[in-house]
């Protein structure tokens, strides 16, 4: 894998087209591959930030708020702050697609963080995913109890004395 390139669980491989810094933090856009019945995500909210699927080849089933909606290619979906959503290849065959995350804010840095682990790192996640400006929350778990927890989770990181 290279820098621009990288594996992150789950059956996806991530191409960075413009990244963070390119951007000024305007947006993050990575184009995807998902292996063949690749899961993605679990259901998840991002605040403040909206993510858009813009499907290249094959077929995508993106979860926008309790909606599931079937994209084949050239077809797109955005997915606005605040929505619960995840997105899945139900397919024997492989889907790319291009995401775009705007504003950037953290996300490129937790797909990294992500890419270097077969398991969630959640204590380096929450040292870059705390405090008032976290924009990353699971669905199913009020976010007011969510907060708390990565903010716990980010001082255990602190003292842990990890280089994150």
């Amino acid at each position: 894998m290279t820098d621009r390139t990288f594996e992150v669980p789950g059956g996806i491989t991530a191409h960075v087209l413009r990244s963070t810094r390119e951007t000024d933090g305007a947006l993050f856009q990575v184009e995807i591959e998902l292996a063949p019945k690749a899961k993605g995500p679990p259901p998840h909210v991002h605040i403040g930030q909206e993510e858009s699927f813009t499907v290249t080849e094959g077929v995508l089933s993106v979860r926008s708020g309790r909606e599931w909606l079937r994209l084949a290619a050239g077809e797109t979906a955005t997915v606005p702050s605040g929505t619960v959503h995840a997105f899945r290849n139900r397919t024997a065959e492989p889907t790319r697609m291009v995401t775009e995350m705007t504003p950037a804010l953290v996300f490129e840095h937790m797909l990294r963080v992500q890419s270097e682990s077969r398991v969630p790192p959640l204590l380096r996640i929450a040292a870059i995913n705390h405090g008032p400006d976290a924009s990353f929350f699971l669905a199913g778990l009020p976010i007011a109890l969510q907060r708390p927890m990565w903010n716990v989770l980010a001082v255990i990181a602190k003292l842990a004395r990890r280089d994150f």
